[in-house]
């Protein structure tokens, strides 16, 4: 990685044009790099060079960029880079194509500049989340282990991700574990008790005021007793982590797969990502106030 305090970005496409347009974005913010194909694109991740972030071409000669996602997934050195498929093609099936391999968002040729930067911004948010909570949980206390029953309430974002840190030891690997769990614990506040909706959350990264409106909503007399609490169970096989808010409940269906019709917004992953990547299964149950998570030991 570069060492300084700029986030780095690869622009991958085999048009000078179009590597042009992205960089003159980005570039006063980022320190960009490009590749005029996807061969010379894997080189650069795998090396000392490897960017924060991936801006891919889907339609390029000899390596197209579903096949480039899908060879970097599968290598340990740069699977957790957040890949961003940049295609004029965005029928339902490529698009849920290039979800399946691991591209978590989409922009759509021509590039709108503030789409551009506020779907890098939430991308790189959530890679910087992910690191700070893998570091994190290596400091937690290791005696969760012994842990079989447990009853907790939380109320802030900062009681969340510490409660969730301190779970995720619970399990062999914590690491796997505190991300998932942090997403549901920071639904039931956000979602759930303060009532912050989807439309309201994409509104709000745009304008960098989530953790703002999320203090401002805490701080309301009418929210001022409401906490969410999780209960968690132990066996020989698996933890279970149940989930309850005070909110009314959302229509959780279509949030438990990554949709392709929502590939370019700035949120609306966390509970399909949660379900792939930290529990054997995620199930809400009744009005969706109450969740309940799986993992399997």
């Amino acid at each position: 990685m570069f060492e300084n305090t700029r986030d780095s970005i690869l622009i991958v496409d085999d048009t000078p044009e179009n590597i042009d347009i992205l960089s003159g974005i980005l570039k006063f913010d980022y320190d960009v790099l490009a590749a005029p194909s996807a061969q010379v694109a894997l080189k650069i991740a795998q090396s000392d060079m490897q960017p924060d972030i991936i801006l891919l071409d889907v339609m390029m000669p000899e390596m197209d960029g579903f096949e480039l996602c899908e060879k970097l997934k599968a290598d340990p050195l740069t699977q957790k880079i957040p890949i961003i498929f940049v295609t004029a093609n965005t029928d339902k099936e490529s698009v849920s194509k290039g979800i399946e391999l691991g591209a978590y968002y989409y922009l759509t040729k021509p590039v709108n500049p503030s789409t551009v930067t506020a779907i890098v911004r939430s991308a790189l948010s959530q890679l910087s989340e992910y690191k700070s909570l893998q570091q994190e949980v290596q400091k937690a206390v290791s005696t969760m282990g012994l842990l079989l029953n447990g009853c907790f309430q939380f109320r802030t974002i900062d009681e969340t991700r510490n409660l969730a840190l301190v779970l995720a030891k619970m399990a062999p690997d914590p690491v796997r574990l505190v991300s998932g769990l942090t997403e549901l614990m920071v639904n039931a506040v956000e979602h759930g008790n303060l009532g912050i909706t989807y439309d309201e959350k994409g509104q709000l990264n745009e304008q960098r005021g989530w953790r703002q409106e999320v203090e401002r909503r805490l701080a309301l007399p009418e929210n001022s007793d409401k906490k969410a609490t999780i209960y968690i169970e132990r066996n020989d096989s698996e933890i279970r982590f149940r989930i309850i808010d005070q909110g009314p409940g959302f229509e959780w269906r279509s949030y438990l797969e990554i949709d392709a019709s929502r590939a370019d917004h700035t949120h609306g992953r966390g509970i399909a990502m949660s379900r792939m990547l930290s529990f054997s299964s995620i199930e809400f149950l009744g009005t969706g106030n109450e969740v309940l998570a799986i993992y399997s030991l």
